[in-house]
């Protein structure tokens, strides 16, 4: 994808986009897992990664939007 977006194809940022959507709605499901389990992958992960998921995730779209071509 990384490619076609550098070459300014739409579809390549509205693919992306859903891409970096579903990394934040991860994101999400990591920080809901921690809460419910107060465990996650055996304590390892804990909120840290959803954290990051849905942070990035967020990022991304904003990005993708801000500079989709017309």
């Amino acid at each position: 994808m990384f490619y076609f977006v550098l070459k300014d194809r739409r579809w390549a940022y509205k693919l992306s986009i859903v891409y970096a959507v579903f990394m934040a709605m991860q994101g999400v499901g990591h920080g809901v897992a921690t809460v419910v389990t107060e465990r996650y992958f055996n304590g390892f992960a804990r909120g840290y990664t959803g954290a990051g998921l849905l942070i990035v995730g967020v990022f991304m779209v904003y990005l993708l939007q801000k500079e989709m071509p017309d």
